[in-house]
């Protein structure tokens, strides 16, 4: 298998996995580890899929990016697992957490966070791409509640 076919399967598998979700006003898209199970945005599986997808299509790289901090908290926290509506396949989901109360409208996560992945995927991302829009719009997005 050459590489442009091994990048072909990789981008079937992603596609094939890929959720749109419509939050607060606001379309979402975003890669789920499995549609079986895992049903939901992971935060260093988001952050791996951004890395590859940028070789692909930056705007699916971007999209997941953008998705994963559309649920940061007010204190800056970028969680786990943000949570897909109306998916009781995995648990511990939403309930479990209670972090309703945190949400940003409504995109609920978890109440952890994963490694800083999610920093080495930015940096990544923003080093392949020349779109100047995207990468402000991702230091905006990143960067919007820390202090």
């Amino acid at each position: 298998m050459d590489d442009k076919e091994l990048l072909d399967r990789a981008n079937d598998v992603l596609l094939a996995n890929l959720f749109e979700v419509r939050l607060n006003g606001s379309v979402y898209r975003r890669t789920v580890p499995s549609k079986e199970f895992y049903v939901h945005q992971w935060n260093w599986d988001s952050a791996t899929h951004a890395m590859g997808l940028v070789y692909v299509d930056e705007q699916r790289a971007f999209d997941e990016l953008f998705s994963l901090c559309a649920g940061q908290w007010e204190n800056g926290l970028i969680a786990q697992i943000t949570f897909n509506p109306n998916e009781t396949k995995y648990f511990p989901g939403p309930q479990f957490w209670g972090t309703g109360k945190f949400a940003n409208g409504e995109i609920i996560t978890s109440g952890i966070t994963q490694p800083p992945l999610l920093g080495i995927s930015f940096a990544h991302i923003y080093v392949s791409t020349k779109n100047s829009v995207i990468k402000k719009r991702l230091i905006e997005e990143i960067f919007a509640k820390s202090n």
